[in-house]
C-alpha cells in the first residue's frame, strides 16, 4: 500500500504536469484508504490551487489548516501563499497570511522548509523567507512605501537579511519612479560593496589571499550579506544586480551622465556587463533623442559577439569581463529596432529583424508592435521584403522550424 509520501511525490508529478482532475482523483484515494496528509502534501495543494488561479480555494484550505490544528505547516506554505497572492495583486491577503507566519514564528508554530515534524522552533534563515516573499509581494502590487517600510524595520529589529531583500525593495522604489529614496538605499549598498571590496583588496596584496579570492570576482558580493553575528550594523553589500536595477532607473530618466558613471563603477568591481547594463545605457540615449548613440552600443555588442565566435566562445578583452551573447537579448533588439524606425532607416531596421533571426532570438510583444509600425511606415520595397520574409517564415514553420514562426 503506498505511504503517505509516495501519495506526495505522485501529486507533486501531476501539479508540475497539470494534471488537475487526476490530482483530486487522488486526494480521494488518499481519504479512502486513510492515508493522512502530511505537511509537504498540504504545501503541494497549496500550490496546485495557486497554479490554476483559484486564490480563494487557496486561502480557505489555508486558514481550515490553520485552524483545524491538523498540521504544522512549514515555511514554504507560508512564502508560496504569500507570493502567489502578491502575484495575484491581493495585497491585503498576503499581508494577513504574512501576520499569521510571523505570529506563528514567534510563538514557534511555524515549521522549517523541509521539516514535516512538530519543531517549537523556527531558525533566522527560516523566518527570513516569510519576509522576503512579503517583500516581494509588496514589489509585484507596486507598494513601495509598505516594502520600504517592512525593510527599516527588519533593520531596526537587527534582523538578519540579505542583498536580495535590499533589492526587492530597491526595485520596488525605482519603478514606483521614487528616485531619491531609491538612490539613499543603493548609496548604503554600494558603500558596504566598495568597502569590503577595498577590504579584500588590501588582503590580496598583503599575502592573505589569491586565486579564488580575486577581488574582481563578481560572486564574492553576490552571494553574501550581513552575517547573523553583525545584524543590523551594516546594509548587505551592493551586487550587479542593485547596480542594474539603478541604471535601468537612471537610464528611464535619460541621465545618461549617472548611468556610465555607475557602468564604469561595475566593471572595475569586476561585475559583468549584462544586457540589463546595456539596456539602461540604450535607454538613456533613447530618453535623449539620440537614436545615433544607441546604434553605437548596438553595434558594439555585435562586434564583441563575432570576437567572441572567432575567438573559441572565449570573451573579448578588454573588459568588462562577460559573455556577448547574454548582451542580445530580445529588449536590445528592440530598442535597436526602435532607433532606425525613428532615424527612419527602414531598410535597416529589416537588417536587424535578419540579426535577431540568425541570434535566435525570440521576439516579444513588442517586437511584433515594432513590426506593425514598420510595415505601416515603411516603402513598397521594406513591405515586399517582410511579405517575403513572412513567405520564408511560413515555408520554414511548414517544415517544422518553430524558430521562424514568429515572423509569420
Amino acid at each position: 500500500v503506498p505511504d503517505v509520501v509516495a501519495y506526495t511525490a505522485l501529486l507533486q508529478a501531476l501539479r508540475k504536469g497539470k494534471q488537475w482532475q487526476l490530482m483530486e482523483h487522488v486526494i480521494r484515494t488518499m481519504r479512502r484508504v486513510g492515508t493522512m496528509p502530511n505537511a509537504r502534501t498540504h504545501v503541494v495543494i497549496l500550490e496546485a490551487f495557486l497554479d490554476q488561479n483559484h486564490w480563494n480555494r487557496a486561502l480557505s484550505y489555508f486558514y481550515q489548516l490553520l485552524d483545524s490544528g491538523e498540521s504544522q505547516l512549514p515555511t514554504h506554505a507560508y512564502v508560496a501563499l504569500i507570493r502567489g497572492l502578491g502575484k495575484a495583486n491581493k495585497i491585503s491577503e498576503a499581508e494577513e497570511v504574512f501576520i499569521r507566519a510571523t505570529t506563528a514564528t514567534s510563538s514557534g508554530g511555524v515549521a522549517g522548509p523541509d521539516d514535516d515534524s512538530s519543531s517549537s522552533s523556527i531558525s533566522p534563515h527560516h523566518s527570513l523567507h516569510v519576509f522576503s516573499a512579503m517583500l516581494s509581494a509588496y514589489k509585484l502590487c507596486r507598494e513601495p512605501e509598505k516594502a520600504l517600510d517592512l525593510l527599516t524595520e527588519m533593520q531596526a529589529n537587527n534582523m538578519f537579511f540579505r542583498t536580495l531583500e535590499c533589492n526587492l525593495v530597491l526595485s520596488a522604489l525605482a519603478k514606483a519612479r521614487m528616485i531619491d529614496q531609491a538612490w539613499q538605499l543603493f548609496s548604503k549598498m554600494r558603500s558596504e560593496c566598495t568597502k569590503r571590496a577595498a577590504a579584500r583588496a588590501a588582503a590580496v596584496g598583503g599575502g592573505g589571499g589569491g586565486g579564488d579570492d580575486d577581488p574582481r570576482d563578481p560572486f564574492f558580493f553576490s552571494t553574501s550579506s550581513n552575517d547573523p553575528g553583525s545584524s543590523g550594523s551594516s546594509s548587505p553589500p551592493a551586487d550587479a544586480i542593485s547596480f542594474e536595477i539603478v541604471q535601468q532607473m537612471y537610464g528611464r530618466q535619460g541621465d545618461i551622465d549617472k548611468v556610465e558613471s555607475l557602468y564604469v563603477e561595475m566593471t572595475m568591481l569586476g561585475y559583468p556587463y549584462s544586457s540589463y547594463t546595456l539596456c539602461a545605457r540604450m535607454k538613456a540615449r533613447v530618453a535623449k533623442g539620440d537614436f545615433n548613440a544607441v546604434m553605437v552600443l548596438f553595434r558594439d555588442a555585435l562586434k564583441r559577439k563575432r570576437e567572441e565566435s572567432s575567438n573559441g566562445g572565449l570573451p573579448p578583452s578588454p573588459p568588462p569581463p562577460s559573455s556577448s551573447s547574454s548582451l542580445l537579448s530580445v529588449h536590445v533588439f528592440n530598442l535597436a529596432l526602435l532607433a532606425m524606425l525613428r532615424l527612419e532607416k527602414y531598410d535597416a531596421a529589416l537588417g536587424i529583424i535578419e540579426e535577431m533571426k540568425r541570434e535566435r532570438i525570440r521576439p516579444n510583444l513588442h517586437t511584433k508592435e515594432l513590426l506593425e509600425y514598420l510595415s505601416q511606415a515603411g516603402s513598397n520595397e521594406v513591405n515586399q521584403e517582410l511579405s517575403r520574409m513572412q513567405a520564408f517564415s511560413a515555408a520554414a514553420a511548414a517544415a517544422g522550424l518553430v524558430l521562424w514562426q514568429w515572423l509569420i
